[in-house]
């Protein structure tokens, strides 16, 4: 049995948290579907969900430009050619990308920190924009709204599938509830920002597929730029989220969002793999109009061995099946508990 979120909604009010109480609630005790059914079509995280504004921000300058993308990067013509017909034009792709050194600037790259990446400033300014242009407070219509980057959301729901835990701070803010991270706690360098050589240059890899399939950008000393999507999502009638998220690329021939991923061969017994899976395609979930382009590597010299265009659909499908070993500690990878 799935509860519905309004159901949810009134549970947790049900717990009577007490001001200046600690709490400690397990969500792993929420009730949940069955670990091993999966609909043939996947359960939706909103009632609604739309692009209400873009901003492109200068991280140099620390400048946002509102409605404006000079930071969104799109795909080439030949790889966007590519993703319309695939096999029609495997040849052009196997001849310009394949082979590619995808550690090429390696070296000279230097990542954003973690203040930047979790960065609220954007979405808040634009709060304050919508505000003073419509003379009223944003979300007034809600009981409240809840307010969080993209990739804090993910790490939330992806708990109950993954040993990592989410340290985040949720401040209320006159009828904003706002999802920030939790500077006390602050997470050991992984990534790209890892002390590890090897892991940095696996993380690099999906930083210069980008390089190597879009167009380039504006990015010259002082010009270093970063795209967000704002999205508002109805949770329930009186209850909405307004998301904050980075965008890697855009294809004008579908006019579609493209989320680029750097991986090996997906082995889908391997519960690392159907972890990404489901992260992909919950990332993907959370902005309307997204699709994914996968870069697979050579696991041994980093090159590039083929570019695969997925939608959700595909990417559902691959890890949600019965031919797979459940994995009932991480609730076996399912989208529908996800939701």
């Amino acid at each position: 049995m799935t509860i519905p979120t309004d159901e949810l909604t009134a549970d947790i009010s049900k717990l009577s948290l007490q001001h200046g109480s600690q709490n400690t609630v397990n969500c792993k005790g929420f009730v949940h579907s069955n670990v091993s059914h999966f609909p043939s079509v996947p359960c939706k995280f909103f009632q609604e969900s739309r692009e209400i504004g873009t901003f492109t921000r200068m991280v140099s300058s620390g400048k946002y430009l509102f409605d404006d993308k000079l930071g969104l990067r799109p795909l080439k013509d030949d790889i966007c050619e590519y993703i319309h017909n695939p096999a029609k034009n495997a040849s052009k792709i196997k001849t310009q990308y394949l082979g590619y050194d995808l550690l090429n600037g390696f070296e000279d790259y230097i990542p954003l920190s973690e203040d930047e990446l979790n960065s609220m400033d954007g979405i808040l300014n634009f709060i304050g924009n919508w505000e003073e242009k419509n003379g009223k407070k944003y979300g007034l219509e809600n009981k409240f709204t809840i307010v969080s980057n993209r990739h804090h959301l993910i790490d939330l729901i992806m708990c109950p599938f993954s040993p990592e835990e989410a340290n985040l701070i949720v401040t209320y803010l006159d009828g904003l509830l706002i999802i920030s991270s939790d500077k006390s706690k602050p997470k050991e360098d992984s990534g790209i920002r890892s002390k590890d050589t090897r892991v940095r240059k696996l993380c690099y890899t999906g930083f210069e597929l980008e390089n190597l399939v879009t167009k380039g950008k504006v990015d010259s000393p002082g010009m270093h730029t970063c795209f967000y999507s704002i999205v508002e999502n109805k949770l329930t009638e009186d209850v909405s989220l307004l998301l904050q998220a980075e965008m890697d690329s855009y294809n004008p021939k579908t006019d579609n969002y493209v989320e680029l991923k750097c991986s090996v061969n997906f082995q889908l017994k391997n519960s690392n793999h159907r972890r990404k899976l489901l992260r992909m395609w919950i990332q993907t979930g959370l902005v309307p109009r997204t699709d994914l382009l996968v870069g697979f590597r050579d696991p041994y010299y980093n090159q590039l061995d083929a570019l695969k265009p997925y939608t959700r659909d595909e990417i559902y499908k691959k890890f949600s099946t019965r031919n797979l070993n459940g994995n009932r500690k991480y609730y076996n990878f399912n989208s529908t508990i996800a939701v």
